[in-house]
C-alpha cells in the first residue's frame, strides 16, 4: 500500500511497539498543531490525477464551474444540486431545479452540456451513476396512501448519451420491500461505487443490474469503497463501556467481514452514516468527523489510518463535503480552519496527507464535485 510520510511514521511506531499491520488495536492520536495555508503555486499535482473541480454561485444566480488548475473564469452550467461524478470521472451529473419541475443534466470537464432532460413533476431526491453509461434518478412519489405515510421507490433509468429514459418501479413482491414496510426516502440509502447495489443498514441489498434482491451473509451496511464492492463499517457497541470503536471491512465476493482496527477518538463521533465521511481510493485512510466537548457542534476532521489504527487529527472543522484524489494523497474539503474566524476561513481546501500542507482553492461557500479524469 502506498504509504505516505505521515502514515509511514505512524506505522513504524506501531511496529516498534510490537503491533502487527491489520491487527485490531487502539492507537494514540497524532495532532497537527499548525493550521496555516501554503501558497497554491507550490501544489504540484501530477497530470494523472486530473483537475479538481468545484461549483460556486454566480451573481446572476447560475452556478459556475471552476477548475483548480485553470485561470479562466467559472463556466456557467445548468445544474443546481446533487452533483456527482461518473465512476470514470469523465462526466458530472446534476439536477436542474425549475419552478415546477426537476430535470437531469450531464456535463463534461469543460462545462459542455451533454444531456438535459428527463423532466418530472416529482421531487428528485438524488441520482446515482450506474457504471459510466446510465443514471438512476430517484423520485419522491406518494404510494397512494391517503395519509401519505408511505413512499415507494421509483426511479428514472436514463441513458444520457442516447437521450432516452424510462420509469422503473421495483415490484413490492421483492424481499427488499417485504422487510422494509415503510420505505425510507432514497437519500438515506447507500450505493456501491458503480451504482449496482443499494442498501440501507442491514436490509437486503437491491441489484439494479439484475433487478433483484440480494442477500449477503453477515452484511450489515457501511461506507462503500471507491472502486470495489467492499464496505467499511464502524461499530460503536463498545463505546459506552470501553470508549472505543471497532472498524470492520466487508467483502461482497467472499461474504466475509474482517475486524481491521479499534480506535478511540478524542471526542464524540456522530453516526458515521449521517455525517460527511470518505474512504480513500486505496482503502488505507478513512476521513471522519467528531464532536469535541468544548465545541459540540464543530465537527472536527480526523483521518483514521486503517493499517495501524492511528488517528491523524487535522485543524479543519465544520466540514460540509469531502473528496479524495484518485491517488489517495490529497483530500479536498469544504470547511473552516480551527482558530480562525469562521466566516473568513470558510472555503474549499486541499489537504496533502503526505506533508500536512493546506492549500486554499477557494474562499467562501462552494460545492465540491471532485477530481475529474485527466484528458
Amino acid at each position: 500500500m502506498g504509504m505516505n510520510v505521515n502514515r509511514t511514521v505512524l506505522f513504524t511506531l506501531c511496529i516498534m511497539f510490537g503491533m502487527i499491520a491489520y491487527a485490531p488495536f487502539v492507537a494514540n492520536t497524532l495532532t497537527i498543531e499548525t493550521c496555516r495555508t501554503v501558497d497554491n503555486s507550490t501544489l504540484n499535482l501530477t497530470p494523472e490525477i486530473g483537475p479538481f473541480v468545484y461549483v460556486t454561485a454566480g451573481e446572476d444566480g447560475r452556478n459556475l464551474l471552476h477548475s483548480l488548475d485553470s485561470s479562466q473564469e467559472g463556466l456557467p452550467i445548468p445544474l443546481d444540486s446533487s452533483l456527482t461524478l461518473s465512476p470514470s470521472r469523465r462526466y458530472v451529473a446534476g439536477i436542474d431545479v425549475l419552478p415546477d419541475s426537476w430535470r437531469i443534466g450531464v456535463i463534461d470537464a469543460t462545462g459542455e452540456v451533454l444531456y438535459l432532460g428527463a423532466d418530472t413533476e416529482y421531487h428528485v431526491t438524488n441520482l446515482v451513476w450506474l457504471g459510466d453509461e446510465y443514471l438512476l434518478t430517484f423520485l419522491q412519489v406518494p404510494s397512494g396512501d391517503p395519509y401519505g405515510s408511505e413512499q415507494e421507490i421509483q426511479y428514472y433509468w436514463i441513458n444520457p448519451f442516447a437521450r432516452t429514459y424510462s420509469l422503473e418501479v421495483p415490484p413490492r413482491t421483492l424481499p427488499f420491500y417485504n422487510e422494509l414496510p415503510n420505505i425510507p426516502l432514497p437519500q438515506f440509502y447507500r450505493f456501491s461505487f458503480d451504482g449496482q447495489y443499494m442498501w440501507l443498514g442491514e436490509s437486503p441489498l437491491y441489484n439494479f443490474v439484475n433487478d433483484e434482491s440480494v442477500y449477503l451473509d453477515g452484511f450489515r451496511g457501511g461506507v462503500p469503497a471507491y472502486r470495489s464492492h467492499r464496505v467499511l463499517r464502524i461499530d460503536s457497541a463498545n463505546f459506552v463501556s470501553e470508549g472505543t470503536y471497532q472498524v470492520f471491512i466487508y467483502d461482497f465476493e467472499s461474504e466475509m467481514e474482517q475486524l481491521i482496527a479499534t480506535f478511540s477518538p478524542s471526542g464524540q463521533m456522530p453516526p458515521y452514516y449521517d455525517q460527511e465521511n470518505a474512504w480513500s481510493p486505496d482503502e488505507d485512510l478513512w476521513a471522519f468527523t467528531i464532536y469535541r466537548d468544548t465545541l459540540p457542534q464543530y465537527r472536527h476532521l480526523n483521518l483514521l489510518v486503517l493499517d495501524s489504527g492511528s488517528i491523524i487529527s487535522t485543524c479543519f472543522g465544520l466540514v460540509g463535503a469531502l473528496g479524495w484524489s484518485p491517488d489517495s494523497r490529497y483530500l479536498a474539503l469544504q470547511g473552516v480552519l480551527e482558530g480562525e474566524d469562521m466566516d473568513e476561513s470558510l472555503g474549499v481546501y486541499i489537504y496533502d496527507t503526505q506533508t500536512g500542507d493546506i492549500y486554499q482553492a477557494y474562499q467562501g461557500r462552494a460545492d465540491i464535485i471532485g477530481w475529474m479524469a485527466a484528458e
